[in-house]
C-alpha cells in the first residue's frame, strides 16, 4: 500500500509517469467497471480513458490516497452515466487501432462472433451486482480484496455476489466468459493513450474541444488515404472490418459509405449485427448512405435526403428498429424516412411499429417521418 500511496503522491504532483502506473494498476478495474454498465467493450474504454483523464486532473483533490480505488470508481460511473443518457462525451481517440499480426478467416470471425456473443448475453442477463463482481473477477485477475476496495463492500460480500453468479453460469460457459472478458483486457497501450489524452488536456486545457475535432481530421485523413489506394484500400477496409477492436471495425464502416462500392453491402450488412452498438450505429449509417439511390449522398448523416425510388437492399434496415441500442433505433427511422411516400408498404409499417418504441425520441422522429402529429407533444 505505500508504494501506491507514493505513486498517487507524485501523480497528484504532476507525474505524468506515476500517473501511467495507476492506469496501468486500475485500468481493469475502470474498463471492467464500465463494461458492467454499459455492456460494450469499446464504450467502455471510451468511458474509462475520459474517467482517467479527469482523476489527473483533479487528483490533488484526493485527500486520503487510500480512497482512490473508491474515488475512482465513482469518476467512471460518472461518465458512464453520461453515454447511457446519451450525452456527448469527448473521447480522445488517438492511435491504438492497428491490426492484428494475423488475421481469422471469415468462418473464424462468423463463429468467435456468434460465441461471443452468446457469452455476453449470458453476462448481462446476470443481476447487476453480480455481473460488476464477475466482470471484475475475470477480466485482469484482481483478488477478492482488490474488489472490494474498488466496490467499498465486504470481500465476504463479493465472495457471496461471485458465487451466486457462478452458479447461474454453467461451468462450460463460465470458462467461456472468463476468456472473453480476459481477451478484452485493456494492454498496455491503454495506459498510453491515457496519458497521450493528458499530454493534449494539459497543453489545451479542459475546455479545448481538440479531442473529437483531432479524432475527426485524422479519421477523414485515414479514410482518404483509403480511398485514394484503391482496390488495396478497399482490402485494407475489409481487414479493419474484422479486427478484434470495435473502433476499427466501426472505421471500415464509413470507408464503405464513402467508397460508394457495391461489394461493400456485404461486409456492412455483417456489421449491422455487430456486437458492439457503436459498430452497429456507424453501420446502419453507412449502409443507408451506401443503397441511397442519390449518389450526392455521400454522408452519414444526409440519409434523411427525399428520394425518389426505394433501393434494392431496404429491407436489412427494417430489424434495426428492435434495435437494442436507442440510437440505432432512432437512425433506422431516420433512414426510413428518406422513403416515405414511395408506395412501399414495408416502410409505413415498420414506421409505424416504431410509434410504439418505448422512447419517445424515436416515436417523435417516426411521426415526423410519416408526416403525422407526435402523439406525445404539440409539435
Amino acid at each position: 500500500m505505500a508504494d501506491l500511496d507514493l505513486l498517487i503522491m507524485s501523480a497528484a504532483a504532476g507525474d505524468v509517469c506515476a500517473f501511467e502506473q495507476l492506469v496501468l494498476r486500475f485500468q481493469g478495474m475502470a474498463v471492467g467497471y464500465a463494461f458492467a454498465i454499459l455492456g460494450d467493450f469499446h464504450l467502455a474504454e471510451d468511458a474509462a480513458q475520459e474517467a482517467f483523464v479527469e482523476a489527473y486532473a483533479k487528483l490533488a483533490s484526493l485527500r486520503e490516497p487510500r480512497a482512490f480505488a473508491g474515488w475512482l470508481k465513482r469518476i467512471v460511473f460518472k461518465h458512464c452515466d453520461r453515454l447511457t443518457r446519451g450525452a456527448r462525451v469527448h473521447t480522445v481517440s488517438l492511435p491504438g487501432s492497428q491490426l492484428p499480426d494475423t488475421q481469422p478467416t471469415p468462418a473464424d470471425v462468423l463463429e468467435d462472433s456468434e460465441l461471443r456473443q452468446s457469452v455476453l448475453d449470458s453476462v448481462r442477463h446476470l443481476a447487476d451486482k453480480e455481473r460488476t463482481v464477475v466482470t471484475l473477477f475475470y477480466m485482469d485477475d484482481y483478488s477478492h480484496k482488490d474488489i472490494a476496495g474498488f466496490l467499498d463492500l465486504r470481500v465476504t460480500t463479493v465472495k457471496s455476489r461471485l458465487h451466486s453468479a457462478r452458479a447461474k453460469l454453467k461451468e462450460r460457459l463460465m470458462t467461456m466468459v472468463e476468456d472473453v472478458l480476459k481477451k478484452n483486457a485493456p494492454d498496455e497501450s491503454f495506459a498510453k493513450r491515457v496519458t497521450d489524452a493528458i499530454e493534449l488536456y494539459s497543453s489545451k486545457g479542459p475546455t479545448h474541444d481538440s479531442t473529437r475535432s483531432e479524432w475527426d481530421l485524422r479519421l477523414r485523413a485515414q479514410t482518404g488515404d483509403l480511398l485514394r489506394s484503391g482496390e488495396e484500400g478497399f482490402k485494407i477496409a475489409i481487414e479493419l472490418s474484422r479486427a478484434r477492436q470495435a473502433r476499427p471495425r466501426a472505421n471500415a464502416a464509413i470507408y464503405f459509405a464513402l467508397n460508394r462500392d457495391s461489394r461493400g453491402r456485404e461486409h456492412l450488412t455483417r456489421l449491422l449485427r455487430d456486437e458492439s452498438s457503436t459498430v452497429r450505429n456507424r453501420a446502419l449509417r453507412a449502409y443507408a448512405a451506401l443503397i441511397h439511390p442519390d449518389p450526392k449522398v455521400d454522408s452519414l448523416w444526409a440519409i434523411s435526403t427525399p428520394a425518389e425510388s426505394v433501393p434494392d437492399g431496404i429491407d436489412a434496415i427494417f430489424s434495426m428498429i428492435d434495435d437494442a441500442n436507442l440510437k440505432v433505433r432512432m437512425y433506422a427511422v431516420t433512414a426510413l424516412g428518406a422513403y416515405v411516400g414511395l408506395g412501399d408498404e414495408r416502410i409505413e409499417q415498420s414506421l409505424r411499429k416504431a410509434l410504439a418504441d418505448p422512447k419517445h425520441k424515436i416515436r417523435h422522429l417516426a411521426a415526423r417521418a410519416l408526416r403525422i402529429p407526435c402523439p406525445d407533444c404539440s409539435e
